[in-house]
């Protein structure tokens, strides 16, 4: 990972993230938020020409919530941890 450290790119997960990022030439946003009820929620979204929420999860357990997006194949069918060497963060 470039423009930050991964494991600091993980733990910011757990704390309302936000951030713009590059994979293989395309433009992801990954933003985190508690709901009214006490619930967190990480969202992913492709930022490209036509974008598209990739991933979301909705728990009353940051932990769980960060979990799941580590282990879901989102980027081109590899984990954020299979592929975290081809990313670029540009803010956040």
């Amino acid at each position: 990972m470039t423009g930050k450290n991964f494991s600091q790119f993980i733990e910011d997960l757990h704390y309302n993230a936000e951030t713009e990022f590059t994979f293989n030439g395309k433009k992801y946003l990954i933003s985190g938020w508690i709901n009214e009820n006490d619930t967190y929620t990480l969202a992913l979204y492709s930022i490209e020409e036509k974008p598209q929420e990739l991933f979301c999860c909705t728990d009353f357990s940051r932990q769980n919530v960060v979990e799941k997006f580590k282990t879901a194949k989102i980027f081109e069918n590899q984990t954020i941890c299979e592929c975290e060497q081809n990313i670029t963060v540009n803010y956040g």
